[in-house]
């Protein structure tokens, strides 16, 4: 009687540690889940990614993403410094992971340190040589830098790699129309809108290439067409100072 007694008892401190460690679990998960969630919130994904780094459950890579993906979140909820300290701790435990390099390059750009920004997609480019989107980001930071043709080398290799980037054939479109390249700006903005047929942008600034081009009704029909889609289009580039690539549109 006392044994049956007993094991009835250890059955259920059993059962109550089962169902302890399970909820544990799925708060864990629950957090992994949050943490990586675009949809959510900046400052709850922050939170959730802190409780799954401080339970001490990853380690190593599993980690370094575990960081890099709250340093993500303080970039997205303005907190750029907090974002190079994760990324900091992130590549500490993963120095060979070029999407680290590549995060930590993104939130050096919006500092407007280009420089720096430039470097980290290098690196990760170097650490994976198929990576378009670092040689996107590299072009994007090498403008700013005042170094088109670089710019331009790295849009057309990243089309290269993901030739259905619209991004990737508007940016050197935008490029080739700043330093008077009209003809092949008009040829990636028409690939780009293939990819994008509803983008504005893409059309407004075709139409300027072909009045450039010394196309005047192709140019009035592209403008249409971009005012047709957004009616501020014009407003919003004149808003920007007419800069395009990185510098002003001549």
């Amino acid at each position: 009687m006392v044994v049956a007694s007993t094991r009835t008892a250890l059955a259920a401190v059993i059962t109550l540690l089962l169902g302890v460690v399970s909820a544990s679990a799925q708060t864990i998960e629950q957090n992994r889940k949050m943490c990586g969630d675009d949809s959510v919130a900046p400052a709850v994904a922050i939170r959730a990614c802190t409780t799954l780094i401080e339970s001490g459950v990853d380690t190593g890579t599993r980690l370094a993403f575990d960081y890099m993906t709250r340093g993500n979140k303080y970039d997205d909820n303005g907190m750029p410094e907090q974002a190079l300290r994760d990324y900091e701790q992130a590549l500490r435990l993963a120095p060979g992971e070029a999407q680290i390099y590549r995060n930590r390059g993104v939130t050096y750009r919006g500092m407007r340190d280009y420089t720096r920004a430039a470097d980290d997609f290098s690196q990760a480019i170097r650490l994976k040589p198929d990576y378009a989107a670092a040689y996107i980001n590299r072009g994007a930071a090498l403008e700013r830098l005042g170094q088109y043709d670089q710019a331009v080398l790295d849009y057309a290799q990243a089309i290269t790699l993901a030739p259905d980037d619209a991004d990737g054939h508007f940016r050197l479109a935008s490029c080739h129309l700043v330093t008077g390249r009209y003809d092949a700006a008009i040829q990636s903005y028409t690939r780009a809108l293939a990819l994008t047929p509803n983008d504005s942008d893409s059309y407004y600034f075709r139409g300027l290439a072909k009045l450039k081009n010394g196309d005047a009704p192709g140019g009035t029909s592209d403008l249409a067409a971009a005012s047709r889609i957004d009616p501020d289009v014009e407003a919003t580039f004149t808003k920007s100072g007419r800069i395009l690539c990185g510098r002003a549109l001549p």
